[in-house]
């Protein structure tokens, strides 16, 4: 991913979480930014798009974050635990992504 494509992203993360849903625009991200609708409507050429890609990129690392802390080995029990805590504590050290997510949802 383009780092303007992920700055975007960030951004657009950010203004969801703070304005949610019904208020967050392209023209939203373009002030915060300081850049053209254009340029976000080249790299994302509908909301959809952003929103699409911040769901992937949120569960995507989630899934990848559970995979790093649970054993697999172990007791179907401890794996839920594990997988239960891991989620917790996901959702708590990205707060601004799980909002958005949320607002999306």
């Amino acid at each position: 991913m383009k780092d303007t494509q992920k700055k975007i992203l960030e951004t657009a993360c950010s203004l969801l979480a703070k304005y949610g849903y019904p208020n967050f625009s392209y023209g939203l991200i373009a002030e915060n930014m300081q850049i053209s609708k254009g340029l976000i409507a080249y790299h994302f050429p509908q909301k959809s798009a952003i929103f699409q890609s911040i769901v992937v990129n949120y569960f995507t690392k989630i899934a990848d974050y559970l995979e790093q802390i649970i054993d697999t080995n172990e007791s179907a029990t401890t794996i839920l635990s594990e997988y239960i805590s891991g989620v917790f504590q996901y959702v708590q050290e990205h707060k601004i992504q799980t909002l958005a997510v949320m607002e999306i949802i």
